[in-house]
């Protein structure tokens, strides 16, 4: 190798930052390459041209929210698979998993696929999505179909005065059950089951993972999380706005165990089977309104 700028031939790899353009974007990569003692200029051999080409698209890929290459070869290896076997798992033509492990990036719907057959967190994740899906309103939703967003903005809205899931699912609880109790429609439209610790939001493991794993929740200590998301009122109905306010006054005047042991004195809880869903209809009989 000869320096192109001073012709010497005596080198060193070293990891230089460049400024490299994909897409119509520019990004800054670091990668080795051969700097030239004379002069320190740099230049790349053959091999070094493919590992900066592939880091900038893993570049590009991590700022689109994409599996980099590394990631991808990742889950094949993990699985023990070769390609062949592995496009055989996804259902996809061998060329393109070359092709996703090298320098093409894949779209999202494909990068989809790859964590759905997998990731076992995204699998789980995903199946909560068609679940969610698939629900209905009914009773037990209070005749509302389940809102994400509607729910992840109630819980940052509560997160402050009950940063526990312990806490800040019974305050969710009393929202939608207070709200159906005066309007016949809940708030969130969650279905809520009764268990030891007393009416929680069904699935509330999988659920509280789902909002970790998408950034909307930060653990901060054993049991406390912090919210991400800022409350966004224009979601809400002014009658619904009222009741999250005053249910987030009785937390702030009673304390974060107020509504914990409240929820256990109600009827449509103490009258529910263990594990069994709680009937929104019963929220007539509630005691903190």
């Amino acid at each position: 190798m000869i320096c192109l700028n001073c012709e010497s031939e005596e080198f060193k790899e070293k990891k230089i930052k460049s400024e490299q353009l994909f897409k119509s974007q520019t990004f800054n990569v670091t990668t080795p390459a051969m700097v030239c003692t004379s002069c320190d200029f740099h230049q790349f051999n053959d091999e070094q041209a493919n590992d900066l080409r592939r880091a900038t698209v893993d570049v590009y890929r991590q700022s689109k929210s994409l599996l980099t290459s590394e990631e991808i070869r990742g889950y094949r290896e993990s699985l023990k698979m070769s390609q062949a076997e592995f496009a055989t798992y996804l259902g996809v033509g061998i060329a393109s998993i070359k092709r996703w492990e090298t320098y093409f990036v894949q779209d999202k719907s494909q990068d989809d696929l790859i964590r759905l057959k997998c990731d076992i967190s995204s699998a789980d994740n995903n199946a909560l999505e068609v679940t969610w899906a698939h629900d209905q309103p009914d009773a037990y939703n209070g005749y509302r179909k389940f809102d994400l967003n509607i729910f992840r903005n109630v819980v940052s809205k509560l997160i402050s005065q009950a940063p526990s899931p312990l806490f800040f699912y019974k305050a969710i609880f009393y929202i939608d059950f207070i709200h159906f109790k005066r309007f016949k429609t809940g708030v969130t439209g969650m279905k809520y089951s009764c268990l030891e610790y007393g009416p929680i939001p069904k699935g509330y493991d999988q659920l509280l993972k789902y909002m970790v794993d998408s950034g909307d929740l930060v653990k901060t200590s054993t049991h406390d999380f912090k919210s991400n998301i800022e409350f966004d009122e224009t979601l809400f109905s002014t009658d619904e706005l009222a009741i999250i306010n005053h249910v987030y006054g009785l937390l702030k005047k009673n304390g974060k165990e107020y509504l914990l042991d409240k929820s256990h004195e109600e009827d449509v809880f103490k009258n529910c089977g263990f594990l069994d869903a709680l009937n929104y209809e019963e929220a007539s009989t509630l005691k903190v309104s």
